[in-house]
């Protein structure tokens, strides 16, 4: 009888073991999915505040440009951003393609329309 009860301990003991680990796995992984679920949660927030921000920027830009002077100063940011491109373009790479008329404003714009067409129409 002594034999028995002590495996019959001994068989509560690794039943009472076992479910502690099962246990612990589901706990585990619940603790994980709750981690990737809160971290894909922050990201979507951050892609929306992004989002916001930029729609935000752009729509102050569309009203300062419609307002006098506006496109002027829209023309010298473009050409400001050209020639730092082609500055950046020269530090990386010892070949530079060069409008036919690179002081050109006007062609620099015609050719950001262009770009922009076609960069909008794929």
């Amino acid at each position: 009888q002594r034999a028995q009860l002590t495996s019959e301990g001994v068989k509560i003991s690794l039943k009472n073991e076992s479910e502690g680990t099962l246990i612990k796995i589901k706990n585990e992984a619940e603790a994980s999915k709750q981690k990737i679920l809160l971290e894909a949660q922050g990201q979507a927030e951050a892609i929306r505040l992004t989002a916001a921000a930029q729609a935000e920027a752009l729509e102050m830009i569309a009203n300062q440009i419609n307002k006098e002077g506006g496109n002027e100063a829209a023309r010298l940011a473009l050409a400001r951003e050209y020639v730092s491109m082609y500055g950046e373009m020269g530090a990386k790479s010892n070949t530079i393609m060069f409008n036919d008329r690179p002081a050109d404003v006007n062609a620099l714009l015609s050719q950001a329309v262009v770009a922009m067409k076609t960069a909008g129409g794929q």
